[in-house]
């Protein structure tokens, strides 16, 4: 049985497998189109069936609170190895080279370009410019600066809570909770901080409380709950079209799904996983950040050229997206890695031309 992956970031195997998950949910979920969440610069598509807004929905429902529970679980994870006085200034500045520096690399750098290229780009550049350097309009990349926010919000605080007990996260989750509620989504930036805090505080306790049974239990919850949340999604679906004002509810609906998917992949991490398996499982997480990275550019290019060839086949357009939003990032990084600057320019791991 596998338990740790001692060849690069000493993190739980069940999070490495659960941030694939989370990333093939991601590439797959932007490929789905809807009426309501296209993003800004993107061509339409001449035709969208009911199965895929209800998979994409259904996808939408939780998958981005999955991510911030994975980051919150992560960082909790790493922060119990360091040393209780560390500098929050250094921290802050890891976070602004992992987070903000990506971000607007790729904004300019493969974003803008793919936009005016292959994109409906109805905007003059310069503007378009400006509401990226603003961090507006920079499609899937939210989600770093969402991130960044929470972490100088968490780190100036994480050496204050690494001392106390539980009961102090708790505290903060009800205080996050009764911001969130409080504050209208329309107002600022700060909405998305407090929106998303929640399901960070969450892969922190889950982390902190470290819960352990058997492989059998965590199958039964994980199925249980995923069922429970399949349930509520559907209810949801069919009556309220996903257009939902108690914030409770949106919550609840995002934990289920967040358990769900974290108890299976614990039960996954108890198998006997084969060594090729588990090798394309450590390529895709390896890569999965640039795969966030790069992949809306495929994205981009076959919306184009659906457009330009009239193609109506939905599911060539998902299929095609799922597999080049996957290979072509992966290829991508593997060349930016060779380079210094742009290793850190887009947050890569510099490898030499031996490695």
């Amino acid at each position: 049985m596998i338990t740790i992956h001692k060849k690069n970031n000493p993190l739980l195997v069940n999070i490495i497998i659960l941030r694939v998950i989370a990333i093939i949910l991601v590439v797959l979920g932007h490929s789905l189109r809807n009426m309501e969440a296209p993003n800004l610069h993107l061509f339409f598509p001449y035709y969208t069936s009911e199965i895929e807004v209800f998979i994409k929905n259904y996808i939408y429902s939780f998958h981005m609170p999955l991510f911030f529970f994975i980051s919150g679980y992560v960082f909790y994870f790493i922060n119990t190895k360091k040393e209780k006085n560390y500098s929050i200034s250094i921290e802050l500045k890891k976070k602004f080279k992992r987070l903000i520096i990506p971000l607007y690399a790729t904004s300019f750098l493969i974003l803008l370009p793919t936009m005016f290229i292959f994109g409906n780009l109805n905007i003059s550049i310069l503007k378009q410019s400006i509401f990226m350097l603003q961090m507006v309009s920079n499609d899937h990349l939210w989600f770093l600066e969402a991130l960044f926010l929470i972490f100088i919000l968490i780190i100036p605080i994480s050496s204050y809570v690494k001392k106390q007990k539980i009961f102090t996260l708790i505290v903060i989750v009800g205080l996050t909770i009764l911001l969130y509620i409080n504050i209208p989504l329309h107002v600022s930036f700060l909405s998305i901080l407090f929106k998303y805090l929640p399901y960070f505080v969450l892969g922190i306790i889950t982390q902190k409380l470290n819960f352990t049974s058997t492989k059998k239990t965590y199958l039964f919850i994980g199925l249980f709950l995923l069922i429970i949340h399949f349930i509520g999604f559907l209810i949801l679906n069919n009556f309220y079209y996903m257009d939902i004002n108690n914030k409770y509810v949106v919550y609840v609906l995002a934990m289920l799904g967040i358990y769900a998917y974290y108890s299976l992949a614990t039960y996954i991490s108890h198998l006997e996983i084969p060594s090729s398996i588990w090798e394309k499982i450590l390529i895709l997480d390896n890569n999965s950040f640039s795969i966030y990275l790069f992949h809306v550019v495929v994205l981009y290019i076959i919306l184009y050229f659906n457009r330009y060839f009239t193609i109506e086949n939905n599911w060539f357009r998902i299929i095609s997206v799922l597999i080049f939003g996957i290979l072509l990032p992966i290829y991508i990084q593997k060349i930016l890695s060779k380079n210094k600057f742009t290793s850190f320019l887009f947050s890569i791991k510099h490898k030499t031309i031996n490695e």
